[in-house]
């Protein structure tokens, strides 16, 4: 009997199969599952739940287990140089891509890269891509690397998502601006906007992540972001738009200088005039501020 063991998937895994054991690594639409399965040398046996009802107990107790052994899997790594900036390569090895979820080994490629802010990119089974967060030309370029292998993977694909870890925790994604093709990464923070369609194709919302420290660089970011994101909703002539901005809580404490600016925000973003101006197809807008994904911090909806 082999040891238990995570296995990274792409979205679409047994997405029809409701007792396979999985659960996906964030919360978005098209993120990638973690399935527990027997390592048994030459084949790999997927885990079930016995029944619907045993399906959380089973998977949280063989997750336990699984994370506990890809622990004591040893995985080598690379240091390459690109620009003068170290870049982590583990390439070639059966659950090089797994070790994401693995802290201690997020710990020390944190170490390696000497950033507290680490991008990961997992593109294929077998291969993990990691670079500090600190380099804006190299993040600026990162997610385009990872989508290029993920377009041409060596084995099954996995995900072109960049994947954000603060202090050896996976917190936040990102990826290629599908219409401008670059990294929505701007320096000198974690910045990624997801664009959904709401009931028809005139109806936008927009999820943006963002992570500082600075409050005051917090407030220019939201206010480059909401400008940005009105000229997209221009650009599409959307006739409603929701604008989400989700505060990455393992970078910026909650205090009350952070809700006193959301709320000053939302009031400022529900200028009439200025979104009149930006975006003239827009009829309605609604503007949040959460602070992770469930604590809101501010909110403003109104008709123009």
């Amino acid at each position: 009997m082999g040891q238990l063991l995570p296995v990274i998937k792409n979205f679409a895994w047994f997405i029809d199969d409701a007792l396979v054991l999985k659960e996906p690594l964030l919360d978005f639409d098209e993120s990638p599952v973690m399935g527990i399965a027997e390592d048994l040398d030459d084949k790999i046996k997927y885990s079930e739940a016995s029944s619907p009802e045993a399906y959380a107990t089973e998977l949280a107790a063989r997750k336990t287990e699984a994370l506990e052994n890809l622990k004591n899997l040893e995985i080598t790594y690379d240091v390459q140089e690109v620009n003068g900036e170290k870049v982590i390569v583990a390439s070639g090895q059966e659950f090089a891509s797994e070790k994401i979820l693995d802290t201690s080994f997020l710990a020390k490629i944190h170490q390696e890269l000497g950033s507290e802010q680490v991008a990961i990119g997992i593109p294929f089974q077998g291969l993990l891509i990691a670079i500090s967060n600190g380099s804006a030309e190299l993040l600026n370029k990162f997610p385009s690397v990872i989508k290029k292998h993920y377009d041409n993977p060596q084995a099954d694909k996995i995900s072109d998502r960049v994947f954000l870890s603060v202090n050896a925790s996976i917190v936040a994604h990102a990826g290629v601006d599908a219409n401008a093709q670059k990294a929505a990464v701007p320096e000198p923070c974690f910045v990624q906007t997801m664009t959904l369609t709401g009931a028809t194709e005139k109806d936008l919302e927009f999820v943006t992540f963002i992570g500082h420290q600075d409050l005051l660089e917090l407030r220019a970011t939201f206010n480059k972001t909401y400008q940005e994101l009105l000229i997209k909703c221009s650009a599409e002539e959307a006739i409603s738009g929701i604008l989400k901005f989700m505060i990455i809580p393992e970078i910026i404490q909650k205090s009350d200088g952070l809700i006193n600016l959301c709320l000053e925000l939302a009031s400022s973003f529900s200028d009439v005039e200025t979104v009149s101006s930006a975006a003239p197809t827009l009829t309605h807008l609604k503007v949040v501020f959460s602070y992770d994904q469930d604590d809101i911090l501010a909110e403003q909806s109104y008709t123009i």
